[in-house]
């Protein structure tokens, strides 16, 4: 159990990389993912990771179109022209996120879902949003 203010971590295997639970998908006991988190939708995408920023994604392959869509149900929309095939969807995203940010971005979790998370090295929160937001 954590205490209040804290927050805990959940480890990636193979990534060393930990993702907090507080507003990046922790249950409660009712298992309401997110439940009680406060912040806006760009607040609870991004979170702050001692190598950079890490960012929740929601990306949607084979769009008409390859583009960062805003913020939509806490997470980073991304829609990507590549089809979901061989890592194909994932290389553009990351391709795309590198671009708009300026630096370099690595997938962390969801390699087969259309929610991900990736983290963007050398990178701060308010930094990340202010490249997202213009």
């Amino acid at each position: 159990m954590s205490t209040a203010g804290s927050t805990r971590v959940k480890p990636l295997a193979g990534f060393g990389v930990s993702l907090p639970l507080d507003g990046m998908g922790a249950q409660n006991g009712r298992g309401a993912v997110g439940a009680g988190y406060r912040g806006t939708m760009s607040q609870r995408a991004l979170s702050s990771h001692p190598d950079g920023v890490l960012l929740r994604v929601w990306v949607v392959p084979r769009a008409s179109r390859t583009e960062v869509s805003g913020f939509h149900g806490g997470r980073l929309k991304v829609r990507v022209m590549a089809p979901p095939e061989s890592g194909r969807a994932n290389e553009e995203l990351e391709k795309t996120l590198a671009r708009c940010l300026g630096a370099p971005v690595t997938l962390v979790a969801g390699a087969t879902a259309r929610e991900k998370v990736v983290l963007a090295k050398g990178i701060g929160i308010e930094e990340a949003l202010a490249k997202l937001s213009g």
